[in-house]
């Protein structure tokens, strides 16, 4: 095993880069982000087949932060659907792991929800700490304006209840005890010090990319299995064996990470490094339409003989696929690539109708990791990808082959061409696209060359 670095400024020292950029808020004194601790579930609700079950939120009138949510367990197969509120968190999780769902907004009327389980097949679920009431933080108090508006993305972990929180009605469903205990991991925050949930299988590492409470640390290929202690491996406050992770975690919660990190080194960045990531995105466009000979509504109209945005917006039933919003007229939608841009995937007939706030939240993941299983099967019926594809998060290997087989053209065509020359907030646009090969390049099932070096070489020659 590769040897570790080990959690926590406090309880450890060592050689750190220096730093670039100060956040101005330090780790809890008593946690270092790199510990676990289990709770057991001993009671469960079966539902049969094509039975449903209710969980009732009543949230009263509050002048400041309100919230309802929670996360579950399911075994079997099951639909979950939210009705009361259009912006919402409901992040379905494979059969056998944890899921999530929520939302808090500030202000507003007394507010009731309904979350409908319903058994597509015979199935259990169980339920932790899933609650509604006023919600307050020091940060929802003090945070720019631009930051509270898709709060509810955090939910449940960013509910702080200021008293104490409501428990929903539960309507139907079978309430019985199960053998043994349903486990849960949870992780403990290095900044606000809670244990919250992780998802985690020793038999399928994968698990970890079903994100809960804190987001992944190591994904890239090159980086796994993640060998950052803390982020990597998990102690045991309880006694029990260390977990040695996958992809690993953040340290941080993800409102945590929010607001003491990302909200605090942002401002601090210079405007070229905020939009470097959209300028790569661009240039992967750019090389994807030289590839298929035009953007991709000019080589759908070509092949179908219609509009692509018109197309999938009637194909999903002009609402988004996920949280099932309404979108009144396809300029609306957000047309998403299903499987990433990054990853080489053009923007073609498989794209998928989402609203702007699913849009945000999917990113840049693959179908596999942002849908439910059951939403898989019904986005490969709609779009036509195979459960196979779905589950493959590996980049556009025919991309790949066109690439590495037309190096002579990447390297003198097009990059030479003045979009790829042109120079902007000091980065060479051609630069930005050899780095952005990299991921996909280093993803692939294949033995591929070393694009930044193969670049470095031709670069030499000419």
């Amino acid at each position: 095993m590769a040897e570790r670095k080990l959690p926590g400024k406090q309880e450890w020292s060592g050689r750190r880069r220096s730093a670039t950029r100060v956040s101005g808020f330090h780790s809890h004194k008593n946690a270092t982000g790199g510990h676990y601790a289990v709770e057991g579930i001993n009671e469960c609700y079966r539902l049969e087949k094509g039975e449903k079950m209710s969980l009732i939120f009543d949230v009263n009138e509050a002048s400041g932060w309100s919230g309802f949510g929670g996360y579950f367990w399911y075994q079997g197969e099951i639909s979950v659907s939210l009705s009361g509120l259009q912006k919402k968190t409901l992040k379905i999780a494979p059969s056998g792991l944890w899921s999530k769902f929520g939302s808090m907004w500030e202000g507003g009327k007394d507010t009731s929800i309904k979350v409908v389980f319903e058994a597509i097949e015979d199935s259990n679920i169980c339920f932790y700490d899933h609650a509604s009431g006023e919600i307050g933080h020091r940060h929802l108090d003090s945070a720019r304006s631009n930051l509270l508006g898709n709060m509810h993305q955090f939910s449940p972990e960013a509910h702080f209840f200021t008293s104490d929180s409501n428990a929903p009605v539960i309507e139907g469903g079978q309430l019985h005890r199960v053998d043994g205990k349903i486990p849960i991991i949870l992780k403990q925050c290095n900044r606000c010090a809670r244990y919250l949930p992780i998802n985690y299988d020793s038999y399928n590492p994968d698990a970890e990319r079903h994100h809960l409470a804190f987001t992944n640390h190591c994904i890239a290929k090159h980086r796994i299995p993640c060998t950052h202690g803390g982020f990597g491996l998990l102690k045991s406050r309880q006694g029990e064996d260390d977990i040695d992770l996958t992809y690993g975690f953040q340290l941080e919660c993800r409102f945590c990470k929010k607001f003491e990190v990302n909200a605090a080194h942002n401002p601090q960045r210079t405007s070229a490094q905020m939009k470097e990531d959209g300028a790569r995105r661009r240039h992967i466009e750019l090389l994807l339409e030289h590839i298929y000979q035009g953007t991709p509504q000019l080589v759908y109209r070509s092949q179908y003989g219609s509009e692509l945005t018109d197309d999938i917006w009637h194909k999903f039933d002009r609402k988004c696929f996920n949280c099932h919003k309404a979108i009144d007229n396809p300029g609306d939608m957000h047309l998403d690539h299903t499987r990433p841009l990054m990853m080489l995937w053009p923007l073609d007939a498989t794209a998928t109708c989402l609203c702007g706030d699913c849009n945000i939240a999917k990113s840049g993941n693959p179908p596999s990791i942002f849908y439910s299983e059951r939403q898989l099967k019904q986005l490969s019926s709609i779009t036509g990808l195979s459960m196979v594809e779905m589950a493959d998060e590996g980049p556009n290997e025919e991309v790949i082959d066109i690439i590495e087989n037309g190096l002579d053209w990447l390297f003198e065509e097009l990059l030479t061409t003045p979009q790829m020359q042109r120079i902007h907030d000091g980065k060479v646009a051609g630069e930005q696209l050899i780095k952005a090969l990299v991921k996909p390049f280093s993803s692939s099932k294949k033995t591929r060359i070393d694009i930044i070096s193969e670049y470095n070489i031709r670069r030499k020659l000419f």
